[in-house]
């Protein structure tokens, strides 16, 4: 190689390298509905005016205290158009997703549960996720769902994503995801359409459902079998409480599924819509609603 390519060569991989650095400090969160998009940087976030200090307990921190920059997602969400149809599916860089209830993301009462967006500074980063498999030493940042109050709301674990990059806002989740829905001949007290409530809140975060869903972290819940036609129900209903008791694996993304709080009727009511949805796969068929 010509010696005198050697700066030139140099000069760029410096200014490619800076680049990434600069890109990786610059972090955005997106909110899209439609064809309307709102972005904005960590800078814009951490100078906005509904911007607060908060000192509360971080149920991916356990027994560690310190202080956040947060906005409420109110706020963020007070210029997108919602319809009572509208439901929000948040997307996290490592690809968990889910559909969070509008209802809590949009309340103010300060005597219920309150989103929060938590913006990670660059010059002051959050200590690393304390969990096992978190090898990298990564935060929960750059951005990450935290509530105050949460007991208030019975807020679930799955409700606070961390490394958080966006929110997209769909008008119609029956017409997104035909295939997760019972039937519609069930009555509305059936266990079934409780589960799927259960399904959309707990599980939908990480698994799809006859190929449907917002992400694709853990296998599919009915294709090609259903949990309930391989599991008797006894071990099921162990696996969903705490999946490393029953089974592990190297690539185990459930671990710290233990560590949340199942109500017995809960698990219940989840077996019950998976038996119904067993019933209810594409090659099958179906119901006409």
């Amino acid at each position: 190689m010509n010696k005198s390519f050697l700066p030139i060569i140099l000069g760029v991989l410096l200014a490619a390298l800076h680049s990434l650095s600069y890109a990786r400090s610059e972090a955005g969160f997106t909110i899209r509905a439609g064809d309307k998009e709102a972005h904005w940087s960590k800078s814009q976030l951490l100078n906005h005016p509904a911007r607060q200090v908060l000192n509360i307990p971080l149920l991916n921190y356990p027994d560690q205290d310190f202080p956040i920059n947060a906005v409420p997602i109110s706020v963020l969400l007070q210029d997108i158009d919602l319809t009572d149809a509208s439901v929000l599916i948040f997307t996290c860089l490592d690809g968990y997703s889910g559909v969070l209830e509008k209802k809590y993301l949009l309340n103010d009462n300060p005597d219920a549960a309150r989103a929060y967006l938590a913006i990670e500074p660059d010059d002051k980063k959050w200590p690393p996720l304390p969990k096992g498999a978190n090898t990298s030493k990564q935060s929960a940042g750059p951005f990450y769902l935290v509530w105050s109050n949460p007991e208030k709301s019975a807020i679930p674990p799955e409700f606070w994503p961390y490394q958080l990059s966006s929110l997209d806002v769909e008008d119609d989740f029956a017409r997104i995801f035909p295939a997760l829905l019972p039937s519609g001949h069930l009555a509305a007290n059936d266990p079934a359409r409780k589960g799927f409530q259960v399904y959309k809140a707990r599980c939908m975060h990480c698994h799809q459902i006859n190929g449907q869903g917002a992400a694709k972290l853990g296998p599919d819940l009915n294709q090609p079998m259903n949990p309930t036609e391989y599991f008797n129900e006894t071990a099921l209903k162990q696996f969903i409480k705490d999946p490393t008791s029953v089974r592990k694996w190297s690539d185990m993304k459930m671990v710290w599924v233990k560590d949340n709080i199942w109500e017995d009727e809960e698990i219940d009511d989840l077996i019950a819509y998976l038996k119904h949805m067993a019933a209810r796969k594409p090659d099958m068929k179906q119901a006409s609603n």
